[in-house]
């Protein structure tokens, strides 16, 4: 298959180049934007089909249907750009199947995937905990937070709405 048509001595294409080579140094291609024939076309569709499920997944996520969208998203990690994302929506998507074993699985694979992006995954459990009505793990899992960052916004929110569910007034007004 053609990677594009040739038109007065030149390839043209709407499609990116390899990750191997940039556009403008590719030497097949003499113009900016062109699709590399060296290999990784099948990587490419791969990480295609990926952002497909991811996004498909997400969409179901956002509907309602839990169930396939636990299934597209899982089917997004193999080859996605942000595994950890959709870990997070897969632990969305469990939360919502009420298996929190499943999610509490999902959260540390987010966590595992990007360190980094440990404080995501935690708030998150924070979150999917305050939902479940579990508000001392969720001022746990918060407290880790904080130890971590002790100026995050979103941690502080949580806590409060931990703190006002408890009624732990003298807590909340260590907080302020």
């Amino acid at each position: 298959r053609p990677v594009g048509h040739r038109r007065q001595g030149r390839w043209q294409t709407a499609r990116r180049a390899c990750g191997r080579h940039a556009a403008a140094e590719h030497p097949r291609v003499r113009e900016p934007v062109a699709l590399c024939r060296c290999g990784s076309g099948r990587q490419a569709r791969r990480t295609r089909r990926a952002r497909e499920a991811f996004y498909t997944g997400v969409n179901q996520l956002l509907a309602g249907d839990w169930l396939n969208s636990e299934k597209s998203l899982l089917a997004s990690l193999h080859a996605a750009d942000a595994p950890h994302l959709g870990h997070l929506a897969a632990a969305l998507a469990a939360h919502g199947q009420h298996d929190p074993d499943k999610r509490d699985d999902y959260l540390a694979r987010a966590a595992e995937q990007q360190p980094e992006g440990s404080q995501a995954a935690d708030l998150t459990r924070a979150r999917l905990q305050l939902l479940d009505n579990q508000t001392e793990q969720a001022l746990a899992t918060l407290a880790q937070v904080r130890a971590r960052q002790p100026d995050q916004a979103e941690a502080m929110r949580l806590t409060l709405e931990a703190c006002r569910k408890l009624r732990d007034w003298p807590g909340l007004t260590r907080l302020l």
